[in-house]
């Protein structure tokens, strides 16, 4: 059975992704955590998907919604495998 793990809130993991969302896969932080997370389940590092929640955003905002939907593309191209 396919595993990914969706990581949150990383907007709040470090300043480099609190000040933009592109910086994403240039954090050091977030790469250790994704790393963390890798060897304490097995889950592959291109599955464990870095994404920002609307939890206060009331507006859509591009650069939110293309990780997003790029997380849930990889989970429905894993549950058709």
């Amino acid at each position: 059975i396919p595993q990914v793990a969706v990581v949150t809130h990383i907007d709040e993991a470090c300043k480099e992704t609190e000040k933009d969302l592109k910086n994403v896969h240039k954090s050091k932080f977030l790469k250790s955590k994704m790393m963390e997370i890798n060897s304490g389940t097995g889950i592959p590092l291109n599955c464990i998907l870095p994404v920002k929640n609307y939890s206060k955003d009331i507006e859509q905002h591009p650069e939110m919604d293309a990780p997003i939907l790029s997380a849930m593309k990889q989970i429905l191209d894993f549950g058709d495998e």
